[in-house]
Formats: C-alpha cells, structure tokens, sequence
C-alpha cells in the first residue's frame, strides 16, 4: 500500500485528526506521518505597499501614500517597480496610528531610501541603518523625495515578517 497524502476538505486548510489533533506530516523520508505543527515556529511574511500614478505625467517630488500595518514584526524587504526605466527616491516615515500622520522626523529609511537608478526594478534586503520593527497599528508613509523625470507610475512596498 502506497503513502500517500492525505486529502484536506477544503484547498487552504489542513485537516487533523479530532481525537489526537495531530495532522499529516511529510517526514524527511517523503513518508506521511501524524504530527505535530508547532504555530509558534511559523514564520509569516506579508506585502504592504501602494502605488503612486501621476495620471500620464511624471511623479512629483513630496506626493506621499500613507499604509496602516495591522502586523507586528521585522521589514525584512524594500521594493519598487515602475512603468518604464527610471530614477526616483522613496523614503520611509513610520509613526503609531496616534500619532498619525507622519513625517520626515519619523523617518526609518535612514540615508539609503527606496531608490530607483534608471532601472524597472529595485529590491533591498540589506536595509542598511533602517529601523526595521514594526508595531501592529503603525502607520507607514511612502515620501517621494526626489522628482521622477520619466516614471508615471511606480508601486513601492515593505516585505514584514510577522
């Protein structure tokens, strides 16, 4: 008889066993098991982000996007992506919802901002002399700090992990 997977009722959830609640494990011998899945081990990663659209014309210098994080944990990754190659500079502020809104006092992107240099894409994982934790409530807002001479359209954003 094979081992095979078990089968969940639904895509996205697992089903246990309601007497043990443990639930089928793959071992490291590609073999199924009971086991147990310890929650605190779970490592969640989540996007936040926005985007700024200058409607056709360039990206302004000072237009700000602001996102509240429902999460808390560590950035543990900056990005931007544009509509055509270019060059802007994105810096972070970062201020608990009380305190909103925020500004260039509270900002967390040190000297090293999210920073397109002719180019479609930009991702740091460095994050050098960023503040990186974050607090559930937290509002984050995304600074264009320099203007962008021929982006229209850029998306920036955060990778947290919980």
């Amino acid at each position: 008889m094979a081992n095979i997977p078990p089968k969940n009722p639904l895509p996205g959830f697992v089903a246990s066993d309601a007497t043990t609640g443990q639930i089928p494990v793959k071992q490291s011998n590609g073999l199924w098991a009971p086991g147990t899945i310890n929650p605190t081990t779970l490592l969640l990663k989540r996007y936040y982000g926005a985007v700024f659209d200058g409607g056709g014309l360039p990206i302004v210098a000072g237009k700000k996007a602001y996102v509240r994080i429902p999460v808390t944990g560590t950035i543990i990754e900056a990005f931007a992506m544009a509509d055509v190659a270019g060059s802007i500079a994105i810096a972070v502020w970062k201020v608990p919802f009380a305190s909103y809104p925020p500004t260039v006092a509270n900002i967390i992107s040190s000297a090293t901002p999210i920073t397109l240099t002719s180019a479609l894409t930009v991702s740091d994982v460095t994050l050098s002399g960023w503040t990186i934790a974050v607090t559930a409530g937290d509002v984050i807002c995304f600074n264009v700090n320099a203007l962008a001479t021929t982006l229209t359209w850029v998306s920036v954003g955060l990778l947290i992990q919980e």
